[in-house]
């Protein structure tokens, strides 16, 4: 079972078509979110999953936007779902070549986004984000001297507990900005794609209804 709070924004699921691997990948950034919410008890700034499911926004991009109100510290965080760690550990390692051009580019998102904005996020930083231009703008102006990394990679095959570990730790930690930056190696081992999406997707269709049913209720 999956606490209230990991479904938040949830609705957005419904309207994927998860028959297609190509949108299993969404399956993947919202279980992301979920680890980032409730384990490291990250604050979001916007639900992207949410946002790649609407039509008119691209899909590319960083995968998640987070941060910790209580400590200043931005996470952007990189999801894979793939077939095997290997494949996912290069893909991983592919995105971060250029992961300050991606965030600078998706400080744009988090500067001109109101409509699904974290409302905590924007009382804390909504002044530094009318000043800045940039995100190396805002570094300055927010004072951060920490950004954080979270990478999550869902995959199949082997799942041995030191052959994950030996393979997690070759994906490269560099910092980004010249600020100290921490990275999350999250794995998540899929031993059967098709019985987890069903029986996740089942979960949030009865929390969908649940919701429904209490709104009815109220009206």
């Amino acid at each position: 079972s999956l606490p209230d709070n990991c479904f938040s924004g949830c609705t957005a699921l419904t309207s994927v078509k998860f028959g297609d691997n190509s949108q299993l990948t969404t399956l993947g950034e919202y279980i992301f979110n979920v680890i980032l919410d409730s384990y490291f008890k990250l604050d979001c700034i916007i639900r992207k999953f949410a946002l790649n499911t609407s039509p008119n926004m691209s899909v590319y991009g960083i995968d998640t936007l987070h941060c910790s109100l209580r400590e200043h510290i931005f996470y952007f965080g990189e999801s894979k779902m793939v077939g095997s760690l290997d494949n996912g550990i290069t893909l991983i390692c592919k995105s971060l070549e250029e992961y300050e051009a991606q965030i600078s580019k998706e400080y744009y998102t988090i500067k001109n986004n109101n409509i699904n904005k974290n409302e905590e996020f924007v009382e804390v930083f909504n002044s530094s984000l009318k000043r800045c231009l940039s995100f190396t703008d805002l570094i300055r102006v927010a004072s951060l001297t920490t950004i954080g990394v979270p990478i999550f990679i869902a995959h199949g095959g082997k799942f041995d507990t030191k052959y994950v570990f030996e393979k997690m730790s070759t994906i490269p930690q560099k910092n980004l900005f010249g600020l100290e930056t921490k990275y999350f190696l999250i794995s998540v081992p899929i031993i059967s794609k098709s019985k987890f999406r069903d029986a996740f997707i089942k979960v949030i269709r009865d929390k969908i209804e649940e919701c429904r049913e209490c709104l009815e209720k109220l009206l």
